[in-house]
């Protein structure tokens, strides 16, 4: 999706000014229209506090739904909020199934 790219444009600063909060605003209201890589680009946003605050629980819940829609690279980083107990209570037994494809 355009608004998607513009995004990522924002976040990166390419062909505009860095805006990370833009960035931020448009993944956000993707996320909430169920667009998958927006989602997980969320996830990605609000685990490294980029145009947010950091909120590790909000980046573990989009990382799984994500997951349930067979994202495959998010699943690695579901794998990585089980590890670092990112949202969510460290479960080695959960990130070896999940990152075992890696």
């Amino acid at each position: 999706a355009a608004e998607y790219n513009l995004g990522k444009c924002y976040e990166l600063g390419k062909g505009v000014d860095k805006n990370e909060k833009k960035a931020f605003e448009l993944m956000k209201s993707l996320a909430e229209k169920e667009y998958l890589n927006a989602q997980s680009q969320l996830g990605y946003y609000y685990f490294n506090d980029i145009g947010t605050e950091i909120n590790k629980s909000k980046a573990f819940e989009l990382y799984k739904i994500a997951t349930e829609k067979d994202h495959i690279i998010v699943q690695y980083h579901l794998g990585l909020c089980y590890v670092l107990g990112g949202g969510v209570d460290k479960n080695e037994k959960k990130t070896y199934e999940l990152i075992k494809i890696w």
